[in-house]
């Protein structure tokens, strides 16, 4: 468990850069970048918000962090540009020296944790909740949290969706919908994905993949889907 301001640095209620970069101790906020409840983030290493790439983004497009429940970041972590991410009352969001690319959005009721070295491309979406209710006769209660591994590559333009949990070391394939959980060490893809390959290995464990190698990664991924 990670508790706000249990460790790390205590931040201010809103971090705003709209010009140039600001620093503040170990939080270096990018233009065009708003993050809100700052009293429910606690870092602990370095966390970059908002960084451009230029081959992705849009330069008008703006990066918002919205916490109402607790954001713990641990290591060095970077939020790319245009990435959306809102936790709710009483959730918990857990980011350890990990990278996400341009775009991504989470949507956190419950719980999102996203291990080291883990490297999440752009436009995906992290979803722990389906806002409505849904009764049917037979229907199992599962737990609603998100838990992503260590050392996970996924793929561009991914969906996770609630309860799901990806082992260690798996790659997910570009457009895949992830319903369900999947062991360590797999190839996975699909709607909704399944694991095509098992024992894989990708990369070399960089946390910033450059958005050349993340497009590579992501086409081969596809391809091995096929």
């Amino acid at each position: 468990m990670c508790a706000a301001h249990s460790v790390g640095l205590r931040a201010p209620a809103l971090l705003l850069k709209t010009l140039y970069y600001s620093r503040y101790g170990d939080i270096v906020v990018h233009p065009k970048t708003r993050v809100t409840g700052g009293r429910w983030l606690s870092v602990l290493g370095k966390l970059t918000v908002g960084k451009s790439f230029r081959v992705l983004i849009h330069p008008a497009d703006k990066t918002i962090v919205d916490l109402h429940g607790t954001l713990c970041t641990r290591g060095d972590v970077l939020i790319g540009k245009g990435c959306r991410i809102w936790v709710g009352d009483g959730a918990q969001c857990v980011l350890e020296d990990c990278f996400l690319s341009a775009n991504a959005l989470a949507i956190i009721r419950h719980g999102l944790t996203i291990g080291a070295g883990s490297a999440i491309s752009w436009d995906c979406r992290f979803l722990d909740d389906d806002w409505h209710s849904l009764d049917y006769p037979g229907k199992r209660v599962k737990p609603m949290q998100i838990t992503i591994g260590k050392r996970v590559w996924m793929g561009s333009n991914v969906s996770v969706l609630k309860g799901v949990t990806v082992g260690d070391g798996c790659v997910v394939a570009a457009g895949s919908v992830l319903t369900g959980s999947c062991p360590a060490n797999c190839l996975i893809g699909g709607n909704p994905a399944r694991v095509l390959k098992q024992n894989v290995r990708w990369g070399d464990g960089k946390v910033e993949p450059s958005p050349g190698s993340l497009i590579e990664a992501s086409a081969a991924a596809v391809m091995a889907s096929v």
